[in-house]
C-alpha cells in the first residue's frame, strides 16, 4: 500500500505497508511511540497522540494494574477481581440499592476486570464470529456491561493489535474471563479451551465481504483504501469475494455441527445491535446469563445505562468515515458476483431472514430484517422449493436454546463442552495487481490540534537526558 510523503519517513513506520508482529514488539518493550489507535509508529514523541506503552499504563485507567507476561498477553496480581456469582445474583436481583453498590464499587471508575479465576461451571461462553461482522462492536458492549474483560483465542503477535487498543484480554482463555472472541475454524497461533455455549453475531455477507477487503487489505482497523479495486484489478476483487463467500460457508456449517452435536447457540444479528441496540442487547444478556426475563432487574438497568452513554463509548477503535465511493455496498459487485453470493449462500441467507419475505407465511413473521430481494430465478430453477432450511430459522433455533439453558441447572449446561481446538490458519490477504493508496493519510506535523506547546516541548527536553540517564 502506497501514501505519497512530502519527505522521507524516518520519523514513522506505518500500518500503510504492514503493522508486523516485530514492531508490535517494540511498542511493547517500549522502543516505538505510536499513536492511541495503533496506526503509526514513530522513534520520538511526535505529537500528543503519540506515546510510549509504559506511560499508557501509567496514566491511562485502562492499563492500570496490569502488567505483560511472558506469552504477551496481561494479567494483573494488584487489580480487584469480580466473581461471576456475585455478579450474576447482582443481575438477576431487582434490589436498586444492590446495584447502586455494586456499580460505585466496580462499574463507576469504568476500569475493567479479570474474573477471580474461580471454576466457572457452565457458563463458559466462545463468542463465534465470522471476521468483521461486529465481533470487535459487540464484545466491547459486553465489557461495558459486565464491568468484566472479555478473553480472546488470538496470539497478541499478529498484525491487528487490539491488545494495544485497549482489548486487554487478548491471549486469555482461562478462568480469568468467561467469554472468549473466535473466528473458528479460522485461527491464528490460537490457544486450546473448552466452553459451555456458542454465542454467533452474523452479519450481511455484502457488507462483511466489503468489510474485510478494506480490513486486511488495508491491514488496518481505522485506515480506509482510496482505490476502486473493483474497477481498477477486477481479477482480485473477484478473487477476494469468492474467498469470503467460501469461508463463510464453513463457518456455517462449522455452527450447524456444533448444533447437531449439543451445545447451545444463541445467534444475533450486526444489524439489530447497531440499528435497535436495546433489543438486540437483551436478548444477548438473557442468553449470558440464562434468564427469560429481565424486565426490572439489575441487568435491565446496567443496560439502560451503558445505552445512555452514547456510541462512542463502545467505541475500541476510530470508525471508518463514511466516504463510500458506491452508493451500498452492494453496488460494489457486477451481476456475476451477486449471483455467485446469492446461489453459494442461498440457504444461509434463509436460515437468518437477510431475504425479504418472499409469501404471505413469510410475510406474517414480520421480520423486519430482511433486506435482499429474492430473485425470480431461484423459483424457476427450482432452488426455492428445495431448500431445506426455513425463513428465520435461527429464530427457532433461539427459543430451543433459551428454554434449555433458562430451566436447566448449572450441572446440566456444564456436560454440554465444546474443546475448541484444531482449526486452520487464516488465508486472507490477496495481493492486488495495482498499488493500493490510503484515504486521507495522517501527516503527524500538520496536526495542530495534537501539537506540544512550547512549554511543553522544553519540559520533554529536560525530562529525556534524565530519563536515559536512569536507563
Amino acid at each position: 500500500m502506497k501514501v505519497t510523503l512530502r519527505e522521507t519517513p524516518i520519523y514513522c513506520l506505518a500500518n500503510y505497508v504492514f503493522i508486523t508482529c516485530s514492531i508490535n514488539d517494540m511498542v511493547r518493550e517500549d522502543i516505538f511511540y505510536s499513536d492511541v489507535h495503533q496506526d503509526q509508529f514513530a522513534t520520538k514523541r511526535w505529537n500528543k497522540k503519540f506515546d510510549k506503552i509504559s506511560n499508557r499504563f501509567k496514566n491511562d485507567p485502562l492499563y492500570h494494574g496490569l502488567k505483560l507476561n511472558p506469552n504477551t498477553s496481561l494479567g494483573s496480581d494488584t487489580r480487584e477481581q469480580i466473581d461471576f456469582q456475585e455478579l450474576s445474583d447482582m443481575f438477576k436481583s431487582t434490589d436498586v440499592e444492590l446495584y447502586e453498590a455494586y456499580k460505585a464499587k466496580y462499574f463507576d471508575d469504568k476500569v475493567l476486570r479479570f474474573l477471580n479465576q474461580k471454576p466457572i461451571q457452565g457458563e463458559r461462553v466462545s463468542y463465534l464470529t465470522y471476521t468483521r461482522s461486529g465481533n470487535t462492536f459487540l464484545r466491547k458492549y459486553m465489557e461495558l456491561i459486565t464491568g468484566v474483560i472479555t478473553g480472546s483465542e488470538f496470539t497478541t503477535r499478529i498484525p491487528f493489535p487490539l491488545q494495544l487498543q485497549g482489548l486487554v484480554g487478548e491471549f486469555v482463555v482461562d478462568d480469568n474471563v468467561f467469554v472468549i472472541k473466535s473466528h473458528f475454524p479460522l485461527r491464528f497461533n490460537s490457544n486450546n479451551y473448552s466452553v459451555n455455549k456458542i454465542l454467533s453475531c452474523i452479519r450481511n455477507p455484502f457488507n462483511v465481504i466489503r468489510s474485510n477487503y478494506e480490513f486486511f487489505q488495508g491491514q488496518s482497523h481505522q485506515l480506509q483504501i482510496a482505490n476502486d479495486l473493483p474497477k481498477e484489478d477486477p481479477e482480485t476483487w473477484d478473487g477476494i469475494v469468492k474467498h469470503h463467500v467460501t469461508e463463510i460457508l464453513n463457518y456455517f456449517n462449522h455452527l450447524m455441527v456444533r448444533k447437531a452435536l449439543g451445545i447451545p447457540i444463541f445467534f444475533t444479528r450486526f444489524e439489530i445491535i447497531t440499528k435497535e441496540p436495546e433489543e438486540g442487547l437483551t436478548n444477548v444478556f438473557k442468553f449470558l446469563y440464562n434468564m427469560d426475563n429481565i424486565e426490572g432487574t439489575n441487568l435491565e438497568r446496567r443496560i439502560n445505562d451503558v445505552l445512555s452513554m452514547g456510541a462512542e463509548a463502545t467505541q475500541t477503535y476510530r470508525m471508518k468515515k463514511a466516504e463510500r465511493k458506491y452508493a451500498c455496498d452492494e453496488d460494489m459487485y457486477n451481476e456475476k458476483q451477486t449471483k455467485f453470493i446469492l446461489t453459494k449462500l442461498h440457504d444461509y441467507l434463509t436460515f437468518f431472514g437477510y431475504w425479504k419475505p418472499r409469501n404471505e407465511e413469510e410475510e406474517a413473521m414480520g421480520n423486519k430484517w430482511g433486506m435482499i430481494d429474492y430473485p425470480e430465478y431461484f423459483r424457476e430453477d427450482g432452488t426455492f422449493e428445495k431448500c431445506k432450511l426455513k425463513y428465520c430459522e435461527y429464530l427457532k433455533v433461539n427459543e430451543e436454546t433459551m428454554k434449555f439453558i433458562a430451566s436447566s441447572a448449572k450441572e446440566d449446561r456444564a456436560k454440554r463442552v465444546w474443546n475448541v481446538k484444531g482449526g486452520r490458519t487464516f488465508s486472507v490477504f490477496h495481493k492486488p495487481k495495482v498499488d493500493l493508496v490510503v484515504q486521507n493519510p495522517y501527516f503527524p506535523d500538520q496536526d495542530e490540534e495534537n501539537k506540544f506547546s512550547p512549554e511543553e516541548l522544553e519540559q520533554m527536553n529536560q525530562e529525556e537526558p534524565a530519563a536515559a540517564k536512569e536507563e
